[in-house]
């Protein structure tokens, strides 16, 4: 719920704001550079948890199936909207 209340808040700000040129490639360049972080707190605490790491083997190869795919999937929906936002 904590997260939705922010998600919610940034898309009226957003909504008001409208942000433009400069503004919006700093937004953008904030938006990379925090899912970069994310991701990397998630594997420092994955590689610091002893327990996943001795259970890798079990459910390691089905993780890696599993990030692939969405991984994929991410890629193609994003080329998908890329490809619709090019041609208007």
């Amino acid at each position: 719920m904590f997260f939705l209340i922010f998600l919610i808040a940034g898309l009226a700000a957003g909504w008001v704001l409208k942000p433009k040129g400069r503004a919006l490639d700093i937004i953008r360049g904030g938006v990379s550079l925090s899912i970069g972080l994310l991701l990397f707190l998630m594997g420092l605490s994955i590689g610091s948890d002893k327990t996943v790491l001795l259970q890798w083997r079990n459910v390691g190869s089905e993780a890696l199936i599993i990030t692939l795919f969405s991984v994929a999937g991410s890629l193609l929906v994003g080329v998908f909207i890329w490809k619709k936002r090019v041609q208007k």
